[in-house]
């Protein structure tokens, strides 16, 4: 895996039988390094010391010996096990480093361990050197944004770092984590940039929108979705029938980018944390059951889950009853995000539809459902959901006490 086949950003490959590998960029691990080398194996025979050849970050000089531990140039396939590349005295390796942890000593690649780039011959050494010069300059423009004192030009600044295929995944979550920090003025600058984002950058933000603040933003989600829901009903209306699996890949972009972004917004709304948007979202859930849209609903399940009210039940039982039966093996698991959900709702008329799953294949499921029951009813009736319903209907409908006789 030589650099000439790293240096595009945010690619994955995948295969239904393989592991998924994702393309390195020299990008991803410079935030996080401590140091930035470029470096080569000791001639010492079995030495886990590197010699340091140039520094672009940290401090450290040419000629330091570091340790890398058991390091390896692992190369990962899409099946089978890592494939691991020589070292010889010829390599050349760039290195994005981070202090091991519990140790003075001991260095590793930052990134998951995995922001370290090679080559074989000394005439190939100038696109490492280039790599890194890009990547702490562009670090260095990142933290000089970041330390702006004025919270919405520092929101300006750094909001290019947004973009993934010019900056990658780890510039993207810094990023947002600095933005977290300037709220409510990242808020009100999304806000203010929605309409002219396109749909795929807009979906890549929105689950963090409610951390990001502003009320401003809050009301311009809320219409939002209200928009995204009037597309996809005006298309299944036009088609005159729930679309199936086979129409998804002909129906128009905007409505497939519709479903994704109520489902990303619901998540950023739920982000809020106003329960007066409770009724917004359980009426979002219903609409998502009518069109059989799980991902929305399981996005619905999860804020009930965050802000647990009694209305919510009904919903909860509503999407059950929609999803479960006959439900297709898929990405969402709404059957554990609903018991999950359930568990948080202490309420008598959780019991009934919390009670099924205590009879889960799922160990932990069954256990933790039963754990929440007994919180509910007081004392544990065990694994037969018919105990813990029929504890309900007698709740519900106490006998009456004998009549007095005179």
């Amino acid at each position: 895996m030589r650099l000439l086949l790293l240096m595009c950003t945010g690619l994955v490959t995948l295969s239904a039988f393989a592991r998924i590998v994702p393309s390195k960029d020299p990008l991803d691990g410079v935030l996080d390094a401590q140091l930035v080398i470029i470096a080569r194996h000791s001639p010492v025979e079995n030495s886990k010391l590197f010699t340091i050849e140039e520094v672009f970050l940290g401090n450290a000089k040419k000629g330091d010996s570091i340790d890398l531990g058991d390091f390896t140039l692992s190369i990962v396939q899409e099946s089978g096990p890592p494939v691991v590349e020589p070292i010889t005295s010829r390599t050349a390796i760039l290195l994005f480093l981070q202090r091991e942890k519990d140790s003075r000593t001991r260095w590793e690649p930052s990134y998951f361990r995995e922001s370290f780039f090679w080559v074989q011959t000394p005439a190939e050494v100038p696109l490492l050197r280039r790599a890194a010069e890009r990547a702490v300059d562009l670090r260095r423009q990142w933290e000089k944004a970041a330390a702006i004192s004025d919270p919405r030009q520092r929101v300006a600044d750094l909001w290019p770092f947004l973009s993934l295929p010019t900056y990658g995944v780890s510039f993207f979550k810094h990023t947002e984590v600095e933005l977290e920090k300037a709220r409510p003025a990242a808020g009100e600058y999304f806000a203010e940039h929605f309409d002219e984002m396109s749909s795929n950058d807009r979906m890549l933000l929105l689950p963090g929108a409610g951390a990001y603040g502003s009320e401003k933003l809050h009301e311009k989600l809320r219409r939002h979705l209200d928009q995204q829901r009037h597309v996809y009903q005006e298309f299944v209306a036009g088609l005159g029938r729930l679309p199936s699996d086979a129409d998804w890949i002909t129906i128009p972009k905007s409505v497939r980018d519709a479903t994704g972004e109520i489902y990303y917004g619901l998540t950023g709304l739920a982000g809020f944390r106003d329960r007066d948007d409770l009724p917004f979202i359980r009426a979002t859930a219903l609409w998502s059951a009518k069109y059989h849209l799980e991902d929305p609903a399981d996005a619905a399940i999860d804020a009930f889950r965050d802000m647990p009210d009694q209305a919510n039940l009904p919903v909860i039982d509503h999407l059950l009853k929609e999803f479960l039966p006959g439900r297709k093996p898929g990405m969402w698991n709404i059957d554990s995000d609903a018991e999950r959900a359930l568990c948080k709702h202490k309420y008598r008329e959780t019991v009934p539809l919390l009670a099924p799953f205590v009879a889960e294949a799922d160990a932990g499921m069954a256990t933790e459902s039963e754990s929440c029951l007994e919180e509910i009813v007081g004392h544990d009736l065990g694994r037969n959901p018919k105990a813990w319903i029929d504890w309900y209907t007698s709740a519900r409908n106490p006998p009456l006490s004998p009549a007095k006789t005179h």
